[in-house]
């Protein structure tokens, strides 16, 4: 590279390969925020209310993602739950994994 070339900078087909690098990778980071915000806002929600004219705390139980929550809520009180919409392949591995009875174990396909 001469010092002409060098004090010019970088010729304009240089820059506009540079510019769509850029603008690809912003683009994928964007994108890939907007998925989290729509994932989280659109996450199904479980409110629980306790009404205010109540006189004690009542006990609830609820399923957080195979979690059990067991708390208390008192009069007057609410809380929210996010739900998760992913569905788990641990809950499928026992009906899946099962393999059909043999004549062995079956009386009916024996006696038939």
């Amino acid at each position: 590279m001469t010092k002409r070339e060098f004090l010019r900078g970088p010729s304009s087909r240089d820059s506009k390969s540079m510019r769509k690098k850029l603008l690809a990778i912003g683009g994928a980071i964007v994108m890939s925020w907007l998925a989290l915000v729509v994932n989280a806002v659109t996450s199904p929600v479980v409110f629980l209310h306790y009404s205010a004219n109540a006189v004690a705390p009542v006990t609830y139980f609820f399923n957080e993602d195979n979690d059990i929550v067991k708390d208390h809520l008192g009069p007057g009180a609410s809380i929210e739950f996010r739900t998760a919409r992913r569905l788990r392949i641990s809950a499928y591995s026992t009906v899946i994994g099962r393999s059909r009875p043999s004549s062995a174990t079956c009386p009916a396909k024996s006696a038939a």
